[in-house]
Order: C-alpha cells, then sequence, then structure tokens
C-alpha cells in the first residue's frame, strides 16, 4: 500500500511505521506526505489540467500545515510549507472544555479542573459541540452529574466559540501569510486552496482562506 505521513516525517520514522506494519501483514511500498495525498485526492494531478498555484490547508488534531504548490502536467512542485501547533483540533478542544470548566465552576463552586474523568467527559461533549457548530448556529453541551453529583448544560453560539478560539484564527492567518511570503508568490497568484482535515469545516475557517485568497477557489 501507500500510506500518506505528516510533511517532515524522517527516515526513521518511516522505518518504524513500515516495520510495525509489516509485522501486521502490510507491506508499505512507499510513502507520500499528507499535501500531495490531499491534491491527488482532488484529481488535481491529471496532467490535462493547466498549471495552476494551490495552497493545501491540511488542518488536523495536532498541527495545521500550509503547504503552496505549482502543478504542472500532473506533477507537483513544492514552493513553501509551514507549520503551526497553534490551530488544530486538540487545542480546539482544550480551549473549549477549559471555558466550560470555569463555567462549571462559577456556577457551582467545584473545582471540576481537578477531576480527570470529568474534564475526560467535557472535552468528550465540547469536540461533539464543535461538530454541530459547523453546521448551526447554536450547540447544547449537557452532561448528568458531570462533578460532585451535579449536573452540566450550557447552550454557546458560534459567535462566542469562535470568540473563545480567536487567537487561534489569528494565527491561521499568519500561518497562511508566512506560507506565502516563503513561496514568493501574491495572494492574486494562487488558483486554488485544498482543504483537509476537520477544522476546515468551521464556517470561521472558510471566510478566513477566502478573504485571504479572494482570486481562488476553495476545495473542501
Amino acid at each position: 500500500c501507500v500510506l500518506s505521513v505528516p510533511a517532515g516525517m524522517d527516515e526513521a520514522a518511516q522505518q518504524r511505521v513500515s516495520q510495525a506494519a509489516q509485522a501486521g501483514g502490510i507491506r508499505i511500498k512507499s510513502f507520500i506526505n499528507d499535501d500531495i495525498a490531499a491534491l491527488m485526492a482532488y484529481g488535481l494531478d491529471e496532467a490535462s489540467l493547466a498549471t495552476s498555484v494551490v495552497v493545501v490547508a491540511d488542518m488536523g488534531w495536532s498541527k495545521t500545515t500550509v503547504g503552496v504548490y505549482r502543478i504542472s502536467g500532473g506533477l507537483f512542485f513544492p514552493l513553501s510549507t509551514v507549520s503551526t501547533t497553534q490551530v488544530c483540533g486538540k487545542l480546539f478542544v482544550s480551549l473549549f472544555s477549559e471555558w466550560c470548566a470555569k463555567d462549571f465552576t462559577k456556577k457551582f463552586k467545584i473545582p471540576v479542573q481537578e477531576s480527570t474523568k470529568s474534564m475526560t467527559r467535557l472535552r468528550r461533549e465540547c469536540e461533539q459541540a464543535m461538530k454541530s457548530l459547523s453546521t448551526g448556529a447554536e450547540a447544547m453541551i449537557d452532561i448528568d452529574s458531570l462533578c460532585e453529583g451535579q449536573d452540566y448544560s450550557v447552550k454557546i453560539s458560534r459567535a462566542r466559540f469562535e470568540d473563545i478560539v480567536l487567537t487561534q484564527f489569528m494565527h491561521l492567518k499568519t500561518t497562511i501569510k508566512s506560507s506565502l511570503e516563503a513561496s514568493g508568490m501574491e495572494a492574486a497568484a494562487i488558483n486554488k486552496v485544498c482543504m483537509s482535515g476537520g477544522i476546515c469545516a468551521m464556517p470561521k475557517v472558510n471566510a478566513i482562506v477566502k478573504t485571504m485568497l479572494p482570486s481562488a477557489t476553495v476545495i473542501n
């Protein structure tokens, strides 16, 4: 099989993955980075397509990588890659759950942050609420007996959630800008934006990308 891996994964790490796969009866023929996998998944490797400059925004659980590629004749030519851990699903869930924990403590005077079990339940509900906010204007978090027998319920709007992670959205803008600068490309030169990862479903993320790259067609 062919396996996609994060950009920058070294040979030693690839070797360990190959050995683990082989032990499970799977033979890995080659590795490609996640950006290339996303471009291929959207059919941008077709040799018949016109030459274009594409931004790939891979927004995953642990980090976001923004890469700029020139595509010509079905071949990919990387121009830049910039990564940040300040924009990722894990951090969004953490910030959201911290906000809810403070809200719970304010209401009931119970330090829920000290309970690992309670925080795990809270993070799980916050992750689900984030998914709901990608398509709806509001989400409900409702947990029976969250901590010391106290139930917790709160309705949160998309606008309130976006305010909680406002700094992270600023980091996204900075990462896109840095990747463009490293590639030597102006925003107007970008033809397409290929988006992958769970966070890319957020309306605010799409709005930021469209504002910063107004000439590009966004694919997600």
